[in-house]
Order: C-alpha cells, then structure tokens, then sequence
C-alpha cells in the first residue's frame, strides 16, 4: 500500500473540515428526537454544519461535509434507499447556498432558507421517480412554507454555533501533524461487489415494473434474502421510515384526484417503496461498518488514478467517523440538555 502526507496546513484544514462533518452527522442523529407534526417535513438541522463549511472553508470543504453527513448518516443510522433520498437534496440545496454564501448582503439565515427549499425540491424529485408518480409535488406548497420557517431557524442556530464554536475552537498540537493516509487501500470482499452490484440491478428492475404482481414477486425475494441475512424488524423499519410520510401523503392524494386508479398506483408505490427499501437493509446487513474509510477510499481509488486528490477528503472522513461516537456519548449522557441544543453542541466541540 502506497501512504502519503498533507502538509501540516492541509491536515489541520481537513481535520477541522472532518470535525465539520461529525457536527453533520450528530445532528442528524439528535434531530430524530424531535417530533414535527408535519408529513414528511425535518428540521434540516444537518444543514448547520454545511453551512458552517460555507462560512469557515469554501465550497470544496461545504461539499466534503455534505458528502460525508450524507453518506455516514446513511450508513450509520439509515440505509442506501435514505442516502439516496438525502443526497439529491443536499447537493441541490448545496448548489443553491455556495454561490449566496460569498455574497457580502447574505447572511447565513437567508442562505439556509434558499437550501431548505431547494432541499425540499430534491427530495421531492427523489421521491416521484422512487414512487412511480408526480402527485408528490402537491405537496410542495406545504413543503416550502414549512423549508422556509426550517430554514430560517437552522440559519439562525448557524450563526449563533459560528460565534461561539470560533470563540472555543483551540490550536491542537496533533492538528498540525502530517497526515499517514492509506492511498490504494485493498478492495472489499468480493461477495460484497457482487451484493452492490445485485442491489443495483434489482432497484432498477422494481422500479421499471409496472405490475403488481411481478412487484411483489420482487418484494417477497428480497424478504427470502432478509430470513438468511443478521436483519431484524427494527432494520427493516428503519429502512422503511424516511419516505412513509410521503407515501401516505401520495396515496391520500392519488385517492383525491384519480380514485379509479388510485387502488393501482398506490400499491405499486407502496410495492416499490417496500421492496427497494428492504433490498437495501439487506445489503446493509452483510457490509462491514468497522473500517468505512478504507471501503470508502477503495471505492474512490479510480479519481486518485486520474489525477483527483482524495487524500483531503479520506482524512476528512476518517475524522468524522472516529468523533461521532464521542460526540454522541456526550449528548446522550446528557439528555436533559437537549433543551438547549447549541450548548451540547459547543460543549462537545470543547471536548474534541
């Protein structure tokens, strides 16, 4: 294996970008603990953290820390179906807020606002096609008043963290370290390729299918695989929960405007939902979580090749994985404080 080194400046960028990242992901992790009356709408508190990126860094570092809350929040608390679902929100909200950010009259509240509706809008488009319908965009009316009001607040919160995180941010020594980082790190198993590789085939194949009965034919498979895969119930659920509220809102919806298709439509959005969903927990099941930065480093191994630094990124990530668990140990030893979010969020950067 072939390692190389940033410079101490580069590593204590990423290192701080990484930790950016970390804040992503325990946000993340607290926001399941609020309730919203509201189908389908959250309050977007991960999008602190890339706001955060957009005033602290620029818009490669916003980028890395969308990147990773995204794809480590799926892995960790989610599925690949909620990785999808978030990552065409995140980087459409993303190339909305990196051009306002730079502007000197924007402040960070109005950028957030800007994200949160195009956030929305992503996921909306996300959950058509997934879906098989476009009745979902009714729902962006009340989507986008309650993006604005979510916006506003998360906008809010960033500048009230920004303050108070530069005015406890200290110079750590390790910070200024070179970086040893795995840079053609061996591949995984091969039984996981094939799994991703039967994964994608079948999401394809379900989502084309117009019949019912061949769509649950696929869902039943996937339940086969399931029984002879570690997946619980509660994975199962978990997989399934990010686009429910959707799901019910587009069959309420299908019911109102096209009743002698409704019973159609909606049973193949709930197939496709279900299937796609459980395909994907499945997978999840048999993917080794304990060293995500050599998995994730593998599979960026062909940008290295054509000349795209990586090494950034990887340290980056590698940071966020390895802080999270601290992070949530901090805030779970103190559930009282949820109440006062900002406070448990600074504290635990104090920590770090």
């Amino acid at each position: 294996m072939k390692a190389q080194k940033l410079t101490n400046e580069d590593s204590r960028r990423w290192k701080q970008v990484g930790k950016l990242a970390a804040l992503g992901i325990l946000l993340s992790y607290v926001e399941a603990f609020v309730p919203i009356p509201i189908p389908g709408v959250k309050l977007g508190l991960a999008n602190i953290a890339v706001l955060l990126a957009l005033a602290q860094h620029d818009t490669a570092g916003a980028l890395c820390v969308a990147f990773i809350k995204v794809l480590a929040s799926g892995l960790l608390f989610g599925s690949p179906l909620t990785i999808a679902y978030s990552a065409c929100g995140t980087l459409l909200s993303l190339v909305g807020m990196a051009p306002l950010s730079r502007l000197r009259t924007m402040r960070l509240w109005m950028v957030s606002i800007v994200g949160a509706l195009l956030h929305e809008a992503g996921q909306l488009m996300v959950a058509s096609h997934l879906l098989g319908t476009s009745v979902v965009w009714y729902l962006a009316p009340v989507l986008a008043i309650a993006g604005c009001t979510c916006g506003l607040a998360c906008g809010l919160l960033a500048q009230q963290f920004e303050r108070a995180i530069q005015d406890t941010r200290d110079a750590n020594s390790n910070e200024n370290e070179p970086v040893s980082l795995v840079f053609d790190p061996d591949p995984p198993p091969t039984g996981i390729i094939v799994a991703l590789v039967a994964l994608l085939v079948y999401t394809v194949i379900l989502l084309r299918i117009s019949d019912v009965r061949i769509a649950c034919g696929c869902v039943a498979f996937a339940l086969v695989v399931c029984f002879v895969s570690p997946v619980t119930p509660h994975d199962l659920w978990r997989g399934i929960k990010p686009l429910t509220p959707l799901l019910v809102c587009t069959i309420v919806l299908q019911l109102a405007l096209s009743p002698q298709t409704a019973l159609h439509e909606s049973a193949l959005a709930c197939t496709r939902l279900i299937g796609v969903s459980i395909a994907a927990t499945a997978f999840m099941s048999i993917v080794p979580t304990d060293d995500l930065t050599c998995t994730v480093g593998w599979a960026l191994s062909p940008l290295a090749h054509l000349g795209i630094d990586t090494r950034g990124f990887l340290v980056a990530f590698d940071v966020a994985v390895q802080t999270v668990p601290r992070l949530i140990s901090n805030v779970e030893a103190h559930p009282h404080r949820l109440r006062d979010l900002p406070g448990v969020v600074i504290d635990s950067f104090a920590r770090l």
